[in-house]
């Protein structure tokens, strides 16, 4: 894996993480007050969020890295097979 596609497919991974991770641990305001949205969260503290999303990403990329490396996916031949197909 190069440098660009490790970086790529970090911040691919994180992008998805993000949206996984935004409501753990959310609570929301026990009385509706008008004006507020019900899906508001009371305290959103997005250093936490990030934090955990940055974590759990580092841990899916080194796994994905290991994979790759290891060749047991692979890129190239994911390719290779994807022309064959499209040639039939």
């Amino acid at each position: 894996m190069t440098i660009t596609s490790g970086i790529m497919v970090f911040l691919i991974i994180w992008w998805v993480a993000i949206f996984a991770v935004l409501p753990w641990g959310v609570k929301h305001p026990a009385v509706q007050e008008k004006g507020i949205m019900p899906g508001t969260p009371m305290q959103p503290d997005m250093k936490k969020v990030v934090l955990r999303t940055t974590l759990l990403t580092c841990v899916l990329w080194l796994i994905v890295y290991a994979l790759v490396e290891n060749d047991a996916i692979s890129f190239a031949r994911m390719a290779k097979q994807f022309a064959i197909e499209d040639k039939l």
